[in-house]
């Protein structure tokens, strides 16, 4: 009877191995997860998003400037994962303005062709754009523990075809709320960390999430009736 609980045993491990490394995730709670959008060395201009009050750019009192320092920051970190993991070439709109904002300025009543403007003055395969449309936080020191959600889209768009617009290759909808469990990784408590500090933890976590979209990657696998 032991002998053949030892061979089942070897058979189960050979399974395993034959069966490649998504086993071993699988083992250990983990999935692969495939991108959903291959950029496959084209390089992508990542532009500030936008929100419910400030566009992605804005001309104030003759002044042209990035709309929601919120979404400015966003686009800011997602082309920094981008960038961080090799994915493709990134570049971000904050540092080739202010040639993006006054095209996107003077083209915005036409989205389609605002893209094209910038996209063909600077020569970009592909925009990343998107919009928070809502970002809310609780402050511990009145409401008893730090809470938060923030709830975003984002789109890309390939510009290397013909037309008036790009084509849009992934859209991407979700909402992100705290606490969750990986705000520990992070060394906060949900109890006290300050609304400014937990703003940012939400746009990273908004930035990890946009990036992965992007490259094959490796997540946790979570469980009917449970949250990540």
């Amino acid at each position: 009877m032991r002998k053949s609980c030892v061979l089942l045993c070897a058979a189960a491990v050979a399974a395993v191995v034959l069966s490649g490394c998504s086993s071993f995730h699988i083992l250990r709670g983990e999935r692969k997860v495939k991108a959903q959008y291959y950029p496959e060395g084209k390089d992508i201009l990542v532009i500030p998003f936008r929100d419910l009050v400030f566009d992605h750019f804005e001309k104030l009192d003759n002044t042209v400037t990035i709309g929601s320092p919120e979404g400015a920051l966003l686009a800011e970190l997602a082309g920094a994962y981008i960038a961080n993991h090799k994915i493709t070439p990134v570049r971000y709109g904050r540092m080739v303005s202010p040639m993006v904002a006054t095209l996107y300025l003077q083209h915005k009543d036409n989205p389609e062709e605002a893209w094209r403007y910038i996209s063909n003055a600077l020569e970009a395969d592909l925009i990343l754009i998107g919009e928070i449309t809502k970002l809310e936080t609780g402050d511990p020191s009145q409401v008893g523990m730090a809470t938060g959600v923030l709830e975003y889209s984002a789109c890309l768009m390939d510009m290397t075809g013909e037309g008036p617009g790009g084509i849009v290759w992934w859209v991407d909808r979700k909402q992100l709320t705290y606490p969750e469990g990986r705000a520990w990784d992070h060394g906060a408590s949900p109890m006290d960390l300050p609304p400014e500090r937990l703003k940012r933890f939400l746009l990273l976590r908004a930035s990890e999430e946009i990036g992965k979209a992007f490259h094959d990657h490796i997540e946790p696998i979570v469980k009917v009736g449970t949250t990540e």
